[in-house]
């Protein structure tokens, strides 16, 4: 997506701590439910980074629940 210059926004910018970071993304200047309906529409078209960023937010939360239920105190 190329954005004029009169559709120019600034790139947004948070601190944590010492740490600035920038976000040059036009992500930042969406609503949740605009980045929500972009990556639905972008799945449904099978983006590859959309798909590839699907199946490693899935194996990430595989990975936390297995770590959780091994974690848990047996049942007695």
């Amino acid at each position: 997506m190329k954005e004029s210059n009169s559709d120019y926004k600034k790139p947004k910018e948070y601190k944590f701590g010492n740490t600035r970071c920038i976000v040059h993304s036009i992500f930042s200047w969406m609503s949740d439910e605009e980045q929500e309906e972009w990556f639905r529409e972008e799945y449904a078209k099978k983006n590859p980074f959309v798909l590839n960023l699907n199946n490693a937010m899935s194996s990430c939360y595989r990975s936390i629940v297995q770590n959780e239920q091994k974690n848990e105190p047996n049942p007695k």
